[in-house]
């Protein structure tokens, strides 16, 4: 009798309850964590979606529209580009033209040392002197004169970009692409379809702003 009451008590915990009820307790935690999972799931999935979340779907539902210009065909047939080629070009001609006056003025003086030397007039080192003086700003006008065409062609491209930029934005009200590439052989873009080419609409309309603006 002993034994099977010892056997009895040691199938309960301290409180008196059997082991079998912590057993029974820890299955029906188990059971409440599932439940809750499976609500939270339920819930999460089928809430109505925050604006975030539209605005996400509706991104990736949405069909993207894209065209494309052809950047080549945009320089060469574009009336202010024109124009500033042309500029710059006559730019450059007046800059070589003042480069070459200094130097021909140079090479007079060069020569008239030479002579001065050859009457001993001056000293052969007095000549040399002053000749490596002219050689150096002759160097000097030639960096100048290269900075300057430089920073008038910066300062071309700075507003031929802002044009640009400024006309697809406006052309772009009228058409709503959500893409428009510039195409050019050799860049990023290894294919264009045909199809998505706004090249020859896009350059009647930039011209047709730019002839406004020049008789304005």
């Amino acid at each position: 009798m002993q034994e099977e009451q010892i056997q009895e008590n040691s199938t309960l915990d301290k409180t008196g309850h059997p082991h079998h009820r912590k057993i029974n307790m820890g299955m029906a935690l188990n059971i409440l964590l599932l439940i809750a999972v499976v609500l939270l799931y339920i819930l999460f999935f089928t809430s109505k979606p925050n604006d975030a979340e539209k605005n996400i779907s509706g991104g990736k539902n949405k069909i993207q529209t894209i065209a494309f210009i052809n950047s080549d065909s945009l320089m060469e047939n574009y009336e202010f580009v024109k124009e500033m080629k042309t500029k710059l070009e006559t730019n450059k001609k007046q800059l070589e033209t003042q480069f070459t006056g200094k130097q021909n003025y140079f090479q007079k003086q060069l020569t008239d040392l030479e002579t001065k030397v050859s009457t001993y007039l001056i000293s052969k080192e007095e000549a040399q002197k002053k000749a490596m003086e002219m050689q150096q700003e002759l160097m000097e006008l030639n960096q100048t004169l290269s900075e300057k065409l430089s920073q008038q062609e910066m300062e071309m491209n700075v507003a031929l970009l802002d044009t640009i930029s400024s006309f697809m934005k406006n052309y772009n009200k009228k058409h709503n692409y959500d893409f428009i590439l510039g195409y050019s052989k050799g860049g990023g873009i290894l294919y264009a379809n045909d199809a998505y080419d706004i090249t020859k609409d896009v350059l009647v309309e930039i011209n047709k702003e730019y002839a406004k603006k020049q008789k304005k």
